[in-house]
């Protein structure tokens, strides 16, 4: 099985998903625990946009933008819609 393909499509769809669930979280946090899940999301994402760095993997190519990781982090809402 050629998994190369597979992984990569993985890991695209779920970069998507947690960007995609960050948003919706940091949007819509009403509580103290609303707003800590936001800011896990987006610490995964720094994560992940830290390895993708460190691996040389274009973060485009991940579906994955820098500046919206830094406003993810800083709670400041953005243009993503």
């Amino acid at each position: 099985m050629n998994s190369d393909g597979v992984y990569e499509s993985y890991l695209i769809d779920l970069v998507s998903i947690v960007v995609e669930r960050a948003i919706e979280a940091r949007d819509s946090a009403d509580s103290e625990f609303e707003l800590g899940q936001a800011f896990a999301l987006a610490e995964v994402l720094a994560w992940i946009r830290s390895q993708a760095v460190t691996f040389s993997i274009p973060l485009d190519e991940l579906g994955l933008d820098s500046a919206l990781v830094s406003r993810l982090l800083l709670g400041l809402p953005g243009d993503e819609a």
